[in-house]
């Protein structure tokens, strides 16, 4: 048995013959593709298609084009993405032949245009005889696209546009004719901010508050729009470009100024663009502070807004011991109401079931004998509710540190850090929260609650210290 083995030969490029063809509407030919050389072993085309989808032909896997309609097109024969050719096909209407182009001509021979201008240049093509263009459309082109940009609106017009500085030439093409207009690209010419004014030049808001002023600045193609916003009191109020967070003074950029109140005061907004400023005049008023706040707790009690003895959130109050309704100077044991540093002695709220109390009485009460109204010192439950349905977060308002409690609902009350008063004095204040409870704890003690920077927690005291007292009402 005697076996050939014949060597594979590559094809090594492929073309068509001819690659340039003109075919009427409807009719269908065969291209002929030529291999080299002419010996390959394999000569399969493995594609046929038409470039980009153009629909004036069709071709199928056989090489046979159909002409569909006026125009040009490209089909593409591969055997692989390196081995490629192309037919160039002219289709022509037999019942609607082409008219000669006589001439173009633009309606602009010269030209100039800016960088950044607003409305681009409109180039219109007059085609002789109209007849000529018959469903055609003017190929558009620019010496230096880098420069000039021009793109077709529709048959006969297009825009232009300036990228840079410089000069070029863009130019209007069909058939053999052609037309061109010289276009020079120039820097915007500067224009000056005459007036800057503000949507309001006075304003009301209440500490915590925003508003967003607007300006205008005009003409309105003045070169340089950027407006700079300012406070002249950034403690009272400041302004932020747009609406950006925070608090940096002379933000530039956006016609819109958020102006966000801090706390009660005069302050001017200013608008600055261009050398031209406009002003608003701004009140912060104080925020009224609610007495009774509605945390959203499941018992529905309400907190005061400020200690016993205060008048706002920031003030420590008065210092009281527990179960006594009056401040006093000395608050060692030897001036306590109801017995001296032993259970044993107390007279009231003592370890015998005759005297003692889970809760002291409505007479003892610092709250209902100060305030009444139905306010009261809370229990030792109650600030356990507050401590486990509230976030606690140490902060300062208005210069005095504390605590911000605040519920669910997102009302909130301050707990300063007063501190607490003993036979030595004030102790810890600024530092340290400690607050009564109306609830004994046992032995000489009642329970508290107490907080410094680090945390917060429910304790206890011994009866005859002077702590702050937050009332609650139900």
């Amino acid at each position: 048995c005697e076996v050939t083995v014949t060597d594979e030969i590559p094809v090594e490029s492929i073309a068509f013959n001819p690659d340039n063809i003109e075919m009427n509407v409807g009719e269908k030919r065969q291209l002929t593709v030529v291999f080299t050389p002419s010996n390959a072993t394999n000569k399969t085309i493995n594609v046929w298609t038409v470039d980009g989808g153009n629909p004036n032909v069709t071709v199928d896997n056989n090489g046979v084009v159909t002409a569909v309609s006026k125009g040009n097109a490209v089909v593409i024969a591969a055997i692989n993405p390196q081995l490629i050719a192309r037919c160039n096909i002219k289709i022509v209407d037999p019942n609607n032949p082409d008219i000669p182009v006589q001439s173009i001509t633009l309606d602009k021979t010269e030209a100039t245009v800016y960088t950044k201008q607003e409305e681009p240049l409109i180039l219109t093509a007059t085609v002789t005889p109209a007849e000529a263009l018959n469903g055609k459309s003017i190929q558009w082109k620019s010496d230096d696209p880098n420069t000039v940009m021009v793109q077709a609106i529709d048959a006969t017009r297009a825009k232009v546009t300036g990228v840079k500085a410089g000069k070029t030439t863009v130019s209007a093409h069909l058939g053999d004719k052609s037309a061109s207009c010289e276009v020079t690209v120039q820097a915007p010419p500067t224009v000056d901010v005459e007036s800057v004014t503000l949507d309001k030049t006075s304003l009301e808001l209440e500490e915590g508050q925003t508003y967003q002023l607007t300006a205008t600045v005009l003409p309105g193609n003045a070169t340089d729009k950027a407006v700079t916003w300012s406070s002249s009191d950034n403690s009272v109020a400041y302004v932020s470009n747009g609406s950006e967070a925070g608090g940096a003074d002379g933000s530039v950029g956006s016609p819109a100024g958020t102006v966000v109140a801090l706390k009660a005061g005069n302050a001017t907004i200013t608008a600055s663009c261009g050398g031209k400023s406009a002003t608003c005049a701004l009140v912060v008023t104080a925020k009224p502070v609610v007495e009774a706040v509605d945390l959203g707790l499941p018992s529905g009690i309400k907190w005061r807004g400020w200690n016993v003895g205060a008048s706002k959130p920031e003030e420590y109050g008065d210092y009281y011991a527990w179960g006594e309704t009056s401040t006093k100077a000395d608050y060692g044991w030897s001036t306590y109401k109801w017995g001296k540093s032993s259970s044993a002695t107390f007279t009231r709220y003592g370890e015998d079931r005759k005297t003692q109390f889970s809760d002291y009485d409505y007479a003892d009460d610092a709250a209902r004998a100060v305030l009444g109204d139905g306010w009261r010192t809370p229990t030792s439950a109650e600030w356990t509710e507050l401590l486990t349905n509230c976030s606690w977060a140490w902060t300062t308002s208005n210069g005095v540190k504390g605590m911000r409690v605040t519920g669910k609902n997102g009302n909130s009350i301050f707990l300063p850090a007063a501190g607490y008063k003993g036979e030595r004095g004030l102790t810890n204040a600024g530092s340290y929260g400690d607050y009564w409870s109306s609830t004994l704890y046992g032995g000489n003690l009642s329970y508290s609650v107490d907080f410094y920077a680090s945390g917060h927690e429910k304790g206890s005291n011994t009866r005859n210290c002077g702590l702050t007292v937050r009332p609650v009402k139900d």
